[in-house]
């Protein structure tokens, strides 16, 4: 996956890449978003794709042999391109359109579900598409685990010796390696500021949470200083109470 998300230039950063199971995953690459956004573009949800079909595909290359492993990166790859289709309009076979009419009233013991409002004819159409998005996914993924082989088994070499890779440890292998992720075509128009930013060390990636100037916080995922929402000043004090940092008003 890792390898795969590096080449790619629609993917979020990587973050860590582990082999330490966790549930039912026998390891997983983090990857964390440079910003907040309310749509996704078409090749960035491609480029998920390609990347959750790495695995499967290292599997068949190395080991010469498929497992149960990548059951639910299959899932959800498979998920992402029907939605696609039947959701978001971006096939160019099936035209602009939704597909399916959602039940909006949910009764006791049932989940949310879909009627099919199109005939066999497009449901044989939409499956025919997803065959082919997810064979032109699984071919671009092949070939960029064929052409970095070995990247991979430096990858894998750090994995076993280490267990977790940082950031910085994979980009020194990919740098190694002479491989730089390419921008997206769009980066320049939104992430002048970040990289200015980010270079003058005002940026951190990981997870938390930064203080404001108006006495609250603002939470922060992929990058600080790049923050998702702010915690008003009365919300940190009631969290404050609660942890037993704060003092007690009645």
């Amino acid at each position: 996956h890792s390898l795969v998300a590096g080449v790619l230039a629609h993917t979020d950063p990587i973050h860590k890449v582990s082999i330490v199971p966790r549930g039912r995953a026998g390891g997983y690459t983090l990857m964390l978003p440079e910003r907040d956004s309310s749509y996704i573009q078409k090749n960035k949800l491609l480029d998920e794709v390609k990347t959750l079909l790495g695995g499967r595909i290292a599997e068949s290359l190395i080991l010469e042999e498929i497992s149960t492993g990548a059951t639910n990166d299959l899932e959800r790859a498979s998920k992402i391109i029907r939605k696609m289709i039947t959701e978001y309009g971006m096939s160019q076979a099936l035209g602009p359109l939704t597909y399916g009419v959602k039940q909006e009233q949910v009764f006791l013991g049932r989940d949310f579900s879909q009627n099919r409002d199109y005939s066999e004819s497009v449901a044989e159409a939409i499956d025919k598409e997803a065959r082919k998005i997810m064979n032109e996914c699984y071919a671009e993924a092949e070939s960029i685990l064929k052409n970095n082989i070995e990247v991979l088994h430096s990858l894998a070499r750090g994995l076993m010796e280490k267990e977790t890779l940082s950031s910085e440890e994979v980009k020194a292998i990919f740098d190694a390696a002479g491989l730089k992720k390419p921008e997206a075509p769009w980066g320049h128009l939104e992430d002048e500021e970040l990289k200015a930013r980010r270079e003058a060390g005002e940026l951190k990636d990981g997870v938390g949470r930064e203080e404001t100037e108006a006495g609250g916080t603002m939470g922060y995922v992929g990058i600080k200083g790049a923050p998702l929402m702010e915690e008003p000043s009365d919300v940190q004090e009631i969290r404050e109470l609660e942890s037993g940092d704060g003092e007690e008003h009645e």
